[in-house]
């Protein structure tokens, strides 16, 4: 079902879940996370094996396909921690290698980190109104900024 869907689709948007190999501490659930070389590098493989599958599936198709990277509405959280710097410096690291592996790729991220947490990474989104009471998902004005900035990449197909 979901391999037709890829195939047959006007718009892709992609991203790969980091827990698996950085864990959820950072994300504000646990006490465990690996940002280490390897985790990333882990990280990366599954980015680079989803974006395979996809380029696989569409078979050289005119494709309107993008990805982002993630936004933190817990840096409040993570000073009380006492684990802003170091998580601050992981969520980045886990930004950077989303950016890379579309890169390889030449698909264009839509830079969310930066429209939510400011160009330095370091403004609380929850004081913008970017976040629902829930204390994570886009707000309705949050949505709109990420919808921004996928509207800033164009809507230039590449081909896979």
């Amino acid at each position: 079902m979901y391999r037709k869907a890829v195939q047959n689709a006007e718009v892709i948007t992609v991203i790969a879940n980091p827990a698996d190999h950085i864990g959820w501490a950072i994300a504000g659930d646990g006490d465990k996370y690996d940002c280490s070389s390897k985790a990333l590098a882990g990280y990366k493989a599954d980015l680079d094996a989803i974006l395979k599958e996809i380029f696989a599936l569409r078979k050289g198709k005119p494709t309107l396909i993008r990805t982002y990277d993630f936004y933190t509405p817990i840096y409040s959280e993570w000073k009380k921690m006492g684990k802003y710097e170091e998580y601050k410096r992981c969520w980045e690291a886990m930004s950077v290698t989303i950016h890379e592996a579309a890169a390889s790729r030449k698909i264009p991220v839509a830079e969310v980190y930066a429209a939510f947490n400011g160009p330095s990474y370091d403004e609380e989104p929850v004081d913008k109104g970017y976040i629902q009471p829930d204390g994570e998902h886009p707000s309705e004005v949050g949505a709109r900024v990420i919808a921004e900035a996928f509207r800033k990449l164009g809507y230039d197909p590449i081909v896979p």
